[in-house]
């Protein structure tokens, strides 16, 4: 996969070598691509971004554990959220709804 266009404003602002920047997106798509064992949906691309920054932020040694903490809270509730709707979508259409009798 190609690297992110915002891969260098990421390695700016982290204070990392460009080099080092592709390293570790190498490292964050192989880590996604094994985590969702896919490598070209929407979601695998969100999750090689998010394991990038969190690497990013572990090499600069700028912040703490907070970011990797937050953003996988926020994965969490993207995942909640996402159940729910497909849970709504199969009830209302009549998967999970009880049998209707038309008389």
């Amino acid at each position: 996969m190609k690297p992110p266009k915002i891969l260098s404003w990421i390695a700016a602002r982290n204070q990392i070598s460009h080099e080092l920047a592709l390293k570790l997106w190498r490292r964050a798509a192989g880590e996604a691509e094994g985590a969702l064992g896919e490598c070209t949906s929407p979601r695998y691309y969100q999750e090689a971004i998010d394991r990038f920054c969190i690497l990013a932020d572990q090499e600069s040694g700028a912040s703490g554990p907070l970011p990797a903490l937050w953003l996988n809270q926020l994965n969490l509730l993207k995942a909640n959220l996402g159940a729910f709707e497909r849970l709504h979508e199969l009830f209302w259409s009549g998967w999970l709804a009880p049998d209707k009798q038309v008389i």
